[in-house]
């Protein structure tokens, strides 16, 4: 059977805009056409389209929604209010005992949260219980390395799935300082950009400020954040900020953040934004994101 895309609307409650947008943006349908070119929407049509409906009601962004919908069209949500820490405990004795496999096994539940949520829930904790049980002598380095690699083939495959962000979105590139090797948490942070509708260019750790100025003048984002977590005097700090400055076109907008940052935030110019947390940059990157 056959439906109009107003007919559809009234079925699914997906207003008629919006249909067509996820439609034109994500590609989720290629509905027939009827010999005087009207959509024509069939009984399965209707079906990926209320499942994205559910999806999107229980929190998830519709990005990450097609996603799920293409590649586990039978996955069951979980309620929103849900507690994840018990899979933050499970996890974390998993991958302390170095057994990806009882780790995997928690994959479906971890399926069931939205990137977000997962991200707030579950990665971010996980990986700051590593940190304090590192630092407390209670795990090797090797367990921490092994617990981090995991967490971070999550997260790249969260930013995989969901396309780097819209093809059409505002163009951020993500790397961490010269030097600096812990990049996961500017990872959440990337992948919540692309979840915002920001189309993100991950360059990873440790990038020199020659090649990011490089890949500037090539790609031409309209940001660039640049993550710091180690300790640095005030005046190293400055100075980076300086030199990061200086080598992209000042039409590009520098992010520089971390904790090295904390204390410095007044310092922040209309080109230059200094931010300890993704939180206080997020303002900021909306308004920026808005900007044609």
């Amino acid at each position: 059977m056959g439906y109009r895309v107003k007919t559809v609307s009234t079925m699914t409650g997906i207003p008629r805009a919006t249909l067509l947008a996820w439609e034109r943006r994500y590609a989720i349908l290629d509905p027939e056409r009827t010999n005087s070119g009207y959509r024509e929407y069939s009984d399965a049509d209707v079906s990926v389209l209320k499942r994205l409906k559910g999806l999107v009601d229980l929190g998830h962004p519709i990005g990450e929604a097609v996603s799920l919908a293409r590649s586990a069209p039978a996955i069951v949500t979980v309620a929103p209010d849900a507690s994840a820490e018990p899979l933050v405990e499970r996890l974390l004795s998993a991958l302390r005992n170095f057994d990806a496999e009882v780790a995997q096994r928690a994959a479906p539940e971890l399926d069931q949260l939205s990137f977000q949520r997962a991200l707030d829930q579950v990665y971010m904790p996980l990986l700051w219980r590593a940190g304090e049980e590192w630092a407390g002598g209670r795990m090797t380095i090797a367990q921490e390395h092994f617990l981090s690699a995991w967490c971070r083939e999550r997260m790249i495959g969260m930013l995989h799935a969901i396309g780097n962000g819209p093809v059409d979105g505002p163009r951020i590139a993500c790397a961490t300082a010269p030097g600096e090797q812990h990049e996961l948490g500017l990872l959440a942070v990337a992948v919540k950009l692309a979840l915002s509708g920001w189309r993100v260019t991950w360059l990873g750790a440790d990038l020199p400020i020659s090649e990011l100025a490089r890949m500037a003048r090539t790609v031409r984002p309209r940001a660039i954040a640049v993550s710091v977590m180690r300790t640095m005097e005030e005046a190293e700090v400055r100075s980076l900020a300086s030199r990061l400055r200086s080598a992209v076109d000042p039409s590009i907008v520098v992010f520089l953040g971390g904790p090295a940052v904390r204390g410095l935030e007044a310092s922040s110019t209309d080109d230059l934004v200094l931010v300890s947390t993704f939180g206080a940059a997020a303002g900021r990157l909306a308004a920026l994101a808005e900007v044609k």
